[in-house]
C-alpha cells in the first residue's frame, strides 16, 4: 500500500457550488456505516451509543449551528431510519463488503494565527483521508480493488449547518453530493481551476479518492492508454484542505466557535468497483467528465456503503493542545486458535498509550472540567461470534470471541482463515485502527 503525501496548503478563490437535485435512488441503495463521528468533546458525563447499522434513511435530519451530542444523533438516525437495505447484524461479522472507518491525520486542522508569533501553536490547515475497507473475499482474494471517494462539506461561519452533508436523502443516494461536488469546479486545458481537495465555503467538494485491497488504501492511478500501459494518470489523493476564506479569527469575539471550532462533514462513499471502472482520461478533467454516469451504473449492479467523518476545525481561542489520533500497535490473540475455542482479544497499545486531557466545555464554550480521553474500541471478524463487540480502555478492554465450529459461532470457513479488525475512536475526532488474521486448526 501506497500511502500519498500530503499536499501544500493552497490559497483558495470562493466559486459557487450548485447541488443538482437528487434523483431516486438506485436499485441498490448503499447502507449507511456508523458509527457517525461527532468530533467534538462530549458536555456529557454518560457513554456514547456505538452502535449503528446500515439501514436506508427516509428523512432528513434537521441541522442546527452546532452539532448536536453524538448519543442524540445516533438516536436521531435510529428512529429516523427505516430498512429497506441490507443491515449488517450483527454489526460485527464482516460477511459483505464494508466501510468500517475513515481516519483524517490529523484530525484537528486550523487557519493560520494573524501573528504566529503571539498565538498558541495551531494544527496545520490539510489532513489526510484514510479509509478502513473490510471485506470478506480479501481472505483469498487480497488483491481484489475498490474505491473510495470523499466529497467534503466547509460551513459557513454564519450558518454552520451542514445540510447537504447530514441530509438522510443524501446519505441514502449520495449521487447529488457527487453531482454538487463536480459542478462546483470548471477546468482549464485539463487542469481543474480550484485544486482538487479544497474545501469551498458554504459549498461541497470532491476531497479525493482512494484504492484499496486486501493490504489497506492509499493512491489511485489509471493506466489511460491501452496500447502503453505505461502512460499512466495519477488520481487525486484522499486529502482536504481548509480555504483561505474560513477565518475564524474574524468571528465576534463572544461567538461560540471561537473555542469550540467548526466541523467540515465529509461523506465517504465506497464502491465495488475499481478505479479503472470509474474514470478513463488522460487528464484529470477527462477522468472527472463521465464519473456520475459510471458510478450510477455501477451502483445499480454493485455493492457500495456509505460513512460520514467529521474532520474539527480548531477554534482561534481553544487553550487544549490539538488533538492527536490514537495509535494502535496490533491485536494480541494466541499463537494457535481451535476450532469453537474461546480466545481473549486485547488491543495492542504502544508502551505509553497517549491519552490525552482536554477540557469538556458547554455549548456557548464555557468550560466545564478538566478531563482525560477514555478510548472506545469496536470489533469485527469475518466468522465466529464476539461476546461483547465494544470494549474502553479505562475498564477492561479485551473481548472474547469464540472461533467458528462451535454452537453459534457458526461453520469454519473452507480456507480456515479468519480476520480480525479492532477500531479505537476517541469521540473528539480521532480514530485509529488494527488487524491480523488467523487460521483455525
Amino acid at each position: 500500500m501506497v500511502t500519498p503525501p500530503r499536499p501544500p496548503i493552497v490559497s483558495s478563490r470562493k466559486q459557487p457550488s450548485p447541488l443538482t437535485p437528487s434523483r431516486g435512488a438506485s436499485s441498490a441503495s448503499p447502507g449507511v456505516e456508523g458509527p457517525l463521528d461527532s468530533g467534538r468533546p462530549l458536555a456529557s458525563s454518560g457513554r456514547p451509543a456505538l452502535g449503528v447499522k446500515g439501514t436506508e434513511p427516509t428523512s432528513r435530519l434537521t441541522a442546527t449551528p452546532r452539532p448536536r451530542p453524538l448519543p442524540l444523533l445516533l438516536a436521531a438516525l435510529a428512529v429516523a431510519a427505516a430498512g429497506c437495505v441490507p443491515t449488517f447484524d450483527p454489526a460485527s461479522k464482516v460477511e459483505s463488503f464494508r466501510l468500517l472507518a475513515v481516519q483524517a491525520e490529523p484530525p484537528q486542522i486550523a487557519d493560520p494565527a494573524p501573528d504566529p508569533a503571539a498565538a498558541p501553536a495551531r494544527p496545520p490547515g490539510a489532513t489526510l483521508l484514510t479509509s478502513l475497507v473490510a471485506d470478506e473475499r480479501h481472505l483469498t482474494e487480497p488483491g481484489r480493488r475498490s474505491t473510495v471517494l470523499h466529497f467534503a462539506c466547509t460551513p459557513e461561519p454564519a450558518d454552520p449547518s451542514q445540510a447537504l452533508c447530514t441530509a438522510f436523502a443524501n446519505l441514502r443516494d449520495p449521487m447529488a453530493l457527487v453531482a454538487g461536488s463536480l459542478s462546483s469546479q470548471a477546468c482549464t486545458g485539463g487542469v481543474p481551476q480550484i485544486p482538487l481537495g479544497q474545501g469551498i465555503v458554504g459549498g461541497i467538494s470532491l476531497s479525493g479518492l482512494e484504492a484499496c485491497d486486501g493490504s489497506g488504501c492509499g493512491a489511485a492511478t489509471i493506466a489511460y492508454d491501452p496500447a502503453d500501459p505505461t502512460r499512466t494518470l495519477a488520481l487525486p489523493p484522499p486529502v482536504y484542505i481548509l480555504p483561505a476564506e474560513l477565518d475564524l479569527d474574524s468571528m465576534a469575539a463572544d461567538a461560540p466557535e471561537r473555542m469550540l471550532g467548526m466541523n467540515v462533514v465529509v461523506v465517504s462513499l465506497a464502491v465495488d468497483a475499481t478505479p479503472e471502472e470509474l474514470f478513463s482520461g488522460s487528464d484529470l478533467c477527462q477522468a472527472f467528465a463521465n464519473l456520475s454516469t459510471r458510478l450510477e451504473d455501477l451502483r445499480a449492479e454493485r455493492a457500495s456503503v456509505t460513512a460520514v467523518k467529521r474532520i474539527v476545525i480548531r477554534g482561534p481561542d481553544e487553550t487544549d493542545e490539538p488533538n492527536r489520533n490514537p495509535v494502535l500497535a496490533g491485536i494480541t490473540l494466541p499463537s494457535d486458535v481451535f476450532a469453537g475455542q474461546v480466545v481473549d482479544l486485547t488491543p495492542l497499545l504502544p508502551a505509553d498509550p497517549a491519552f490525552q486531557p482536554y477540557t469538556r466545555r458547554e455549548e456557548n464554550g464555557a468550560a466545564i472540567e478538566a478531563a482525560s480521553e477514555a478510548w472506545a474500541y469496536s470489533w469485527y471478524a469475518t466468522s465466529g461470534k464476539y461476546e461483547d463487540e465494544h470494549s474502553w480502555s479505562d475498564k477492561e478492554p479485551q473481548v472474547s470471541w469464540t472461533a467458528p465450529g462451535a454452537e453459534g459461532s457458526g461453520d469454519v470457513p473452507e480456507a480456515g482463515k479468519v480476520r480480525f479488525w479492532v477500531v479505537v475512536r476517541d469521540f473528539r475526532g480521532g480514530i485509529a485502527w488494527a488487524s491480523q488474521e488467523a487460521v483455525i486448526q
